[in-house]
């Protein structure tokens, strides 16, 4: 009886050895906490690339409207509306800045969710950088929606310009 107890304990022992050698190697890129995160960061960089295209449009939609007022007031410069035109266009450029600032982010994830699927990592290590990701993502998120918040303003500021512009000379 003993001897049958000591060869179940040893199973037993090299079972729980096995298992464990086996989990320790096996590479953490598999475990469902780091497929979540690479998801996360497709829909991320979705919604950059639809920032971006956003962005572009809102840059062609402020040029055309420089163009538009120019060409209403004929080349009389109203100081508002320039006023108006350089806070804008500053907008825009903080915006082109921002935009950078996620790609460099977006780039320095994709090597990191490389760096995990290699295996080169612990657990340990991924999930910590798995957190980190997540609060980046989760800024960048937001910096998106007040970009796109503040585009939107543009564009109704301009719509405005133009109405008033349209209403000034109605009234000639």
């Amino acid at each position: 009886k003993t001897m049958k107890t000591m060869s179940q304990r040893i199973l037993v022992a090299m079972f729980t050895a096995a298992f464990f050698a086996f989990s320790c190697t096996s590479n953490p890129s598999e475990s469902p906490e780091h497929k979540e995160m690479v998801s996360a960061h497709e829909e991320m960089e979705k919604n950059h690339q639809e920032m971006e295209d956003a962005h572009a449009d809102m840059e062609q939609i402020h040029q055309d409207f420089i163009n538009k007022h120019r060409e209403m007031s004929e080349g009389e410069e109203d100081s508002v509306h320039v006023a108006i035109e350089d806070a804008h266009q500053a907008m825009i450029d903080n915006h082109t800045e921002l935009i950078d600032k996620h790609e460099a982010l977006m780039k320095k994830h994709t090597e990191l969710e490389e760096k995990h699927a290699s295996g080169d990592i612990t657990k340990e290590e991924m999930q910590e950088d798995h957190e980190k990701m997540k609060s980046e993502h989760e800024t960048m998120r937001q910096e998106h929606e007040k970009l796109m918040e503040e585009h939107e303003k543009m564009k109704e500021e301009h719509d405005q310009m133009v109405a008033a512009h349209s209403e000034s000379e109605s009234m000639e």
